[in-house]
């Protein structure tokens, strides 16, 4: 275990994976939307537009959250 620990690249490895479980592990509280709410008025809408970050996909939902609770699926969290 000290010789990863003594490795910057398996530090980063580590770490972006800590953070990845956290956002996981987190998403029901820090989603800023519904991910399966479509928004027919915000559809298509760019990165950075107010209220969605990185934008909205073509049904209008929004991106980041959808991004959360996809990171849930892939550690197979309920």
């Amino acid at each position: 275990m000290g010789r990863v620990l003594r490795s910057p690249s398996a530090l980063v490895g580590l770490t972006l994976m800590f953070l990845f479980s956290l956002m996981a592990l987190l998403a029901p509280f820090i989603s800023p939307h519904d991910p399966t709410r479509q928004d027919l008025q915000a559809i298509t809408r760019p990165p950075g537009s107010e209220g969605h970050p990185l934008g909205t996909d073509r049904l209008g939902r929004d991106i980041l959250s959808r991004i959360y609770h996809g990171a849930r699926l892939s550690l197979w969290l309920p």
